[in-house]
């Protein structure tokens, strides 16, 4: 239906639809209202994270994962995750985890978690898919947002997950060199035992 959780957003919250940030008026200056779109639940993209916790994770293979615990938890979140870059431990993603689905199968109301992300970064939803409540978010300066309502992995039924594709790019090019950097030490042990070997002949 036109108001179900499944279909194309747009508010329908408890104060209408005249309240939504992104519809307000403009100011007297002509420019939109600035939405900060820097940081994810409490964590601020492309800064340092200091942990000594950090694993690989073979769904990331360019970056590095570490649990955290934000200032403000969600209610109905059980676990968050912060993917930094390998090598400068820059902060590229930022994920929130639900055990059970949060709010699940309200068919006569969105979801209050896209609600949510809609008043805070000032931006419509988009739906991703047509068989599952899979929503986007476009918050600007090359950063995006997806939610997950229901069924989104084996571990977690809600996931809510920010990223900035600039520290992505970070990740892969820091990985690359880390690499050819692996390699070359390679091939310099590899050519010390040659040499070793050919003089023991």
């Amino acid at each position: 239906t036109s108001t179900s959780e499944y279909a194309q957003s747009y508010s329908v919250g408890d104060d209408g639809i005249s309240s939504f940030p992104s519809l307000s008026p403009k100011k007297e200056s002509g420019e939109k209202p600035k939405v900060d779109s820097d940081s994810f639940m409490g964590l601020k993209f492309a800064e340092k994270f200091e942990s000594d916790k950090f694993v690989s994770d073979p769904s990331e293979p360019s970056l590095l994962r570490s649990r955290f615990k934000p200032k403000k938890e969600l209610a109905g979140f059980d676990d968050y995750y912060v993917y930094v870059t390998p090598v400068t431990h820059k902060i590229a993603k930022v994920y929130a985890c639900a055990k059970n689905a949060v709010d699940p199968r309200n068919s006569w109301r969105r979801n209050y978690l896209i609600e949510a992300l809609e008043k805070r970064y000032r931006s419509w939803a988009r739906l991703r898919s047509w068989c599952r409540p899979i929503y986007t978010f476009d918050i600007g300066s090359d950063r995006h947002v997806t939610a997950c309502l229901d069924d989104a992995s084996e571990d977690y039924a809600t996931i809510v997950v920010a990223w900035d594709d600039k520290m992505l790019n970070l990740a892969m090019s820091e990985t690359e060199n880390l690499k050819l950097e692996a390699s070359k030490k390679a091939a310099e042990k590899r050519t010390s035992r040659i040499d070793d070997a050919a003089s023991a002949f």
